[in-house]
């Protein structure tokens, strides 16, 4: 068994694409209210977390034969940083390749696309690295590198 992350891609996708329509219909043209981005974006997200946080458990049980019980903030969370990384790789590097698009803009996202990845991965290091031996976040720094 499997997640498969492109139901989550989409579902973001959608959410944004409410939050677009809620900023025209304010007359807002490309771009976006905070209100809607909590009220519709993250409170969708969070729904479509719930989802994803039982698959994930669903996963490490089936590998483990144990998992963090659900539902949990921990889990949430996880389930939400899946979903945003999973977003972020395949905006940065759709629109990338986007033809339709102006050039410029094409050429930001490649150069955003590149390090998407990397940061992701370095931030879940850093994480891990301030986490060692039970150790919390409070008074440390851990600077990420973009690659």
């Amino acid at each position: 068994m499997t997640i498969d992350i492109v139901y989550y891609i989409s579902e973001i996708e959608r959410l944004m694409s409410k939050v677009f329509e809620s900023a025209k219909e304010k007359g807002t043209i490309g771009g976006v209210y905070p209100e809607d981005q909590v009220n519709i974006l993250l409170a969708g997200a969070l729904e479509a977390a719930k989802q994803l946080e039982k698959q994930i458990y669903d996963e490490v049980k089936l590998k483990e034969g144990r998992s963090y019980g659900v539902p949990s903030n921990e889990m949430q969370l996880l389930a939400l940083a899946l979903m945003w990384s999973a977003y972020a790789g395949w905006v940065f590097k759709a629109k990338s390749e986007d033809l339709g698009r102006v050039e410029e803009s094409r050429k930001g996202a490649a150069a955003v696309s590149k390090y998407v990845e990397t940061l992701i991965v370095n931030a879940i290091r850093g994480g891990q690295k301030i986490g060692k031996d039970n150790g919390r976040p409070e008074g440390k720094k851990e600077p990420i590198d973009i690659g």
